[in-house]
């Protein structure tokens, strides 16, 4: 069944990832590339509950309770130190280049263009990916030098949905991530209501020190900081969350109803800067893994023990 769903996968995400089949140019090291970064990627940041704006129809919504949302997306180094510790505990497994581990199912509907999702094991993350940055080696998973600090790519639904529970997080509903993004001012961009401009987020042909091969910048890096002779603007939501248009897309840990398609939010560096409004909205199948989706987690502050609540029957 799987099978099917990612065959599909390739036309649903040729209309979104503009993928380029020519020959792809030689990484720019983040080593030659002078930085001043200066956000922290393991900060979380607060977001009340409260009612917001949602959607290109800018309907009215809420999120009835406090949560904490990670500042950035997950680090290449995030992933890694997850990994080890999933690998230890025999909850992946390797295979051709994949890790794979389980997920307990989607409920099924029988809509029309609806495919089952049964329990078993899926891919989580593809090691395989021609920009991938993480290796694995002697049992160990590490990152390639210099690229701790960037978005993880080439992880699943799965993989992501994984991360969030294996350490009691949630990867963030559309409410949680649209209320972070667009704050309570119906904003169309993170940073406020003007179109993207190269200092300010990484989109097609933003022309940031690494743009000429279409790639990831690090977590934070349009914080209004000089990285050479690159001088970028703070590129923060109201509640002080970093890329959230741009970068890396993101992950929506919702399961829609009638559907085996995952969100995904916050447009890519391979998208032209119209495609970053907080509202656009993309999907992919679970298993699809690209050098161009992540994600970030939320948590709840007023719990203790968080599960995964974010499964709509």
């Amino acid at each position: 069944m799987m099978k099917i769903i990612i065959n599909i996968s390739i036309i649903i995400t040729g209309l979104f990832l503009m993928i380029s089949c020519s020959e792809i140019p030689e990484d720019i090291h983040p080593d030659t590339v002078s930085m001043n970064l200066t956000v922290n990627e393991n900060d979380w940041v607060l977001v009340e509950k409260g009612e917001f704006i949602s959607g290109l129809n800018e309907n009215e919504n809420e999120v009835p309770y406090d949560y904490e949302i990670m500042v950035t997306e997950v680090t290449y180094s995030q992933y890694a130190e997850y990994l080890n510790s999933a690998i230890k505990e025999n909850l992946i497994e390797i295979e051709d280049g994949f890790i794979k581990g389980s997920y307990k199912g989607d409920a099924f509907h029988k809509m029309r263009h609806e495919f089952e999702i049964l329990e078993g094991n899926y891919i989580y993350y593809n090691l395989n990916g021609i920009k991938c940055r993480m290796k694995y080696d002697d049992g160990i998973f590490s990152v390639r030098e210099g690229y701790g600090k960037f978005p993880v790519a080439y992880v699943s639904w799965f993989g992501a949905n994984a991360y969030s529970l294996y350490y009691r997080y949630n990867l963030a509903s559309l409410e949680e991530w649209e209320k972070a993004a667009r704050g309570g001012d119906n904003r169309t961009f993170p940073w406020g209501f003007e179109e993207p401009t190269p200092d300010i987020a990484n989109y097609h042909h933003s022309k940031d020190p690494f743009d000429h091969e279409n790639a990831a910048t690090p977590v934070g890096f349009y914080n209004g900081e000089k990285h050479g002779d690159f001088q970028t603007r703070n590129n923060k939501s109201v509640y002080g969350c970093y890329d959230m248009a741009g970068n890396v897309a993101e992950w929506i840990g919702t399961v829609q109803h009638g559907s085996h398609l995952r969100l995904i939010y916050g447009g890519s560096f391979m998208e032209y800067g119209y495609n970053l409004r907080s509202f656009t909205e993309n999907s992919s199948v679970p298993e699809y893994c690209s050098f161009q989706v992540g994600f970030r987690c939320t948590r709840k502050v007023d719990e203790e023990s968080v599960e995964s609540d974010q499964i709509l029957h």
